[in-house]
C-alpha cells in the first residue's frame, strides 16, 4: 500500500508504511543518542542523534537507509573505543 504525502499536487513524495514504521523507530533512537551525547557533553552522539532523526526524510530506500543507520550508530561507540 502506497499513500502520497501531500495530495496529488505536492511534492509527489511516497512512503510506504514500513518506511514510516522504520522513520519513526529511527527518530526515537536518535532521540535517545541525542538526549545522551545532551547530558554527557559527548558531540559524536549528539551528532550522530541528529542525524538519525533526519536521515529518512532525505533517503528512500530501505536497505540503504537500515544499512546507513546501523554505521551511524556505531560511530560514537567506535570513536569512544578506539579514538
Amino acid at each position: 500500500m502506497r499513500a502520497e504525502i501531500l495530495g496529488e499536487k505536492g511534492f509527489g513524495l511516497k512512503m510506504d508504511e514500513s518506511a514510516l514504521w522504520v522513520g519513526m523507530l529511527l527518530g526515537a533512537i536518535g532521540g535517545g543518542y541525542f538526549l545522551y551525547g545532551r547530558k554527557q557533553s559527548d558531540a559524536p552522539a549528539m551528532l550522530v542523534g541528529f542525524l538519525l532523526c533526519f536521515v529518512p526524510y532525505f533517503i528512500p530506500n530501505l536497505v540503504l537507509l537500515s544499512l546507513l543507520s546501523l554505521i551511524l550508530m556505531a560511530v560514537p561507540i567506535v570513536i569512544r573505543k578506539y579514538l
